[in-house]
């Protein structure tokens, strides 16, 4: 078990009544052991996707990082929003995780609690990596921007979803969405890598 602790920037792309669109543009997520409070390992944010859906008070994220030995992960976090999405300065909503949907890789579970908050606009420049990074991102951000955009009936045949009830149905795509983002992460990994080399 570790303690996990960061801030993660986002720029709101796409605003709707029913959700929002952003992407991740840096941030750092810092790891420690639980019980010594030693230093596990600090992961820089290079890109990434979020999708806000307002019907069912839900924020998806899917994060890339790389860690300081170099290497590639993914943070996959599915989350619920305490409170309407912000959209005006200053505003701010809790979110939280805490039923283990959330995930870094294929082997960590995250369970969370945090803030979603609007703050004045980031200078690009401040943020580490952006100019290595970016044809990375090129590479890869239509990939993301692909698996936001599927839905159960890609999936899914009428029949098969007959007898679900609403909330089931969210379920079963915010599982499908974390499924399908987590393979995604592990298969941009060796881009990231090529992009940094």
């Amino acid at each position: 078990m570790k303690t996990v602790s960061g801030d993660v920037y986002l720029e709101l792309l796409r605003l709707g009544d029913s959700g929002a669109t952003l992407k991740i543009i840096g941030g750092q997520i810092v790891i420690e052991d639980s019980v010594t409070g030693e230093l596990y390992n600090v992961h820089d944010v290079s890109f990434g996707r979020s999708r806000a859906n307002f019907d069912n008070d839900s924020l998806q994220v899917a994060i890339n990082t790389v860690d300081v030995g170099g290497q590639p992960h993914t943070f996959v976090m599915q989350t619920s929003m305490n409170g309407v999405f912000p959209t005006t300065l200053g505003d701010v909503t809790d979110i939280y995780a805490t039923d283990g949907k959330s995930k870094s890789g294929t082997e960590w579970i995250l369970d969370f609690v945090g803030t979603l908050t609007v703050d004045d606009p980031i200078p690009i420049t401040i943020l580490e990596d952006v100019e290595e990074l970016s044809e990375v991102d090129e590479i890869v951000e239509e990939s993301i921007d692909d698996c936001y955009a599927l839905t159960l009936s890609d999936f899914y045949t009428d029949a098969d979803l007959e007898g679900l009830s609403d909330e089931d149905l969210v379920e079963l795509e915010e599982d499908l969405l974390t499924e399908i983002c987590s393979e995604l992460g592990d298969e941009v990994k060796e881009d990231i890598v090529d992009g940094l080399a």
